[in-house]
């Protein structure tokens, strides 16, 4: 039966109407995927000598051991963000006389053809065959890479435990990738140290290779729960019996802004749409990882303007992610917002205050992180903060109107390029050459302390004249609306 499944799948991309865009996209997904397998497969065959370049002075397979924690922790976090969930599109089966067990099968066994695995073995391989060989022997070092390999099954089905858990929520993703960025935090700056973990895991199975055998019981175990989850979970919608249930996500939210008129109501739905679909929610917590990745490395410069480009990319990881599709996300209603009684202003209104509001989260999140590791910095966080909002939020409005390509917000969110356009690739040059440009000119003709009332002054005036601006904006707006209607019909 799962073999049929997989037969009745391939017959299902080959006959789809959309043959031609799908196998286009298809192929540009591959040629991606192989560079990534080249670049991994370049990495492998050169770190033992990078290793040695960061300890020379010590043993590489326990400075390689030390680090495994942190690529798992990496992976996990990946994982949850990017992984694709296995609820595939299996309505018409469930009507079938197909157990469920069946397509639970299907459904997991399909899941196991990702990136992750295979980025696994090109990395480790060449290091598994040449240093752990030479120095254990052969067998050992096919142990050593079968462990990480186990390690990596481990994470696909503890990821897709996650995911049948929250059933698309976002708050429980959400606080595990906190939870994790703050386990690779709190080592970094010497709190705690899980970096011994993996060395006393590895030399473990290295000195009893029997212990082997507990990740393959654990990956059994695993995939067993996964089964009866996703059996469980199997049913298109599933009521509740539990009163309480109506209170979970973001209907309060949802509830408070549609008594704040249209705005509000505009936001409301916005929210749904990304609460409820995987690429927009995927999206949200990407730029959660995005803000934990230049926090690390936000100590590494002493140059004010590098710190001005990590602290405005941190500031407006969630407007810049989601911002650069900000009409593609509702191509698939677009028509019947043009046929309501909104006005251009009030549709984009909702836009610019929705867009605030994630710079706002940023802003709080990294207002607490910077209290804890470098209050100095909070200057140059508001500055960038009305900088994003007072200028970029526009740049960003503006640009998604040139020519904006339909999306399916419920695609799969890695390896996704719809709705992607010139303008995705070209505003990146401006975002982040203006705050080195301008920070460099200002401080060249002024200094510093004038250099930032300059850059808030900016940002500020921005803020207070929204209303004209957006004015303009909405101008503009009503002259391409039917062109924007017309290229999400293509």
């Amino acid at each position: 039966m799962v073999r049929k499944l997989v037969e009745h799948s391939w017959l299902a991309f080959w006959r789809s109407k959309t043959l031609g865009r799908s196998l286009g996209t298809t192929i540009f997904t591959w040629v991606m995927i192989l560079i990534i397998i080249l670049y991994t497969l370049g990495l492998g065959f050169v770190l033992e000598r990078l290793l040695l370049e960061i300890a020379s002075d010590t043993n590489v397979i326990s400075t390689l051991n030390s680090f495994l924690i942190f690529y798992w922790l990496v992976e996990l976090i990946m994982r949850t963000i990017l992984q694709k969930n296995i609820s595939l599109n299996i309505q018409y089966y469930l009507s079938q006389n197909i157990p469920k067990r069946s397509l639970a099968h299907f459904m997991l066994i399909k899941s196991l053809r990702n990136l992750f695995l295979l980025i696994t073995m090109l990395l480790f391989s060449p290091f598994a065959f040449s240093v752990i060989s030479e120095a254990y022997g052969t067998s050992f070092g096919w142990l050593w890479l079968g462990s990480l390999l186990v390690m990596s099954l481990v994470l696909h089905f503890v990821t897709i435990i996650i995911q049948q858990y929250s059933k698309g929520g976002l708050l429980t993703p959400f606080l595990i990738v906190v939870g994790l960025i703050a386990c690779i935090y709190l080592n970094h700056y010497g709190y705690v140290d899980i970096s011994s973990f993996s060395v006393i895991l590895m030399e473990k199975f290295f000195q009893q290779p029997i212990l082997g055998l507990i990740p393959v019981f654990l990956i059994a175990a695993l995939y067993y729960f996964s089964l009866r989850l996703v059996i469980a979970n199997l049913s298109l919608d599933s009521l509740s019996t539990r009163t309480g249930l109506a209170k979970i996500g973001i209907r309060r939210w949802v509830v408070y802004l549609n008594s704040c008129g249209q705005v509000g109501q505009l936001m409301s739905l916005e929210l749904r749409l990304i609460w409820r679909n995987k690429r927009p929610r995927a999206l949200m917590l990407s730029s959660i990882f995005m803000i934990a990745y230049f926090v690390i490395f936000l100590g590494r410069f002493d140059q004010s303007i590098f710190i001005g480009v990590f602290v405005l990319v941190s500031t407006g990881a969630f407007m810049v992610n989601y911002g650069q599709l900000l009409f593609s996300w509702e191509s698939g209603y677009f028509d019947f917002i043009l046929t309501r009684n909104i006005s251009p202003k009030v549709y984009l209104t909702s836009k610019f205050a929705l867009l605030i509001a994630f710079n706002t989260l940023s802003l709080i999140i990294m207002s607490i992180v910077l209290a804890i590791i470098n209050i100095a910095l909070l200057k140059d966080l508001i500055i960038w903060y009305l900088i994003n909002s007072g200028f970029f939020i526009y740049v960003f409005i503006w640009g998604t109107m040139l020519g904006p390509k339909a999306i399916s917000v419920n695609a799969r969110a890695m390896f996704n390029y719809e709705g992607l356009s010139a303008f995705q690739f070209l505003i990146i040059i401006p975002y982040f050459a203006f705050p080195i440009g301008t920070a460099y000119l200002l401080t060249e003709a002024f200094g510093n302390e004038t250099r930032d009332l300059l850059l808030a002054a900016i940002g500020i005036t921005g803020i207070i004249f929204y209303q004209v601006i957006l004015k303009t904006l909405a101008n503009r707006f009503v002259k391409r609306k039917y062109k924007i209607s017309n290229g999400f019909r293509e």
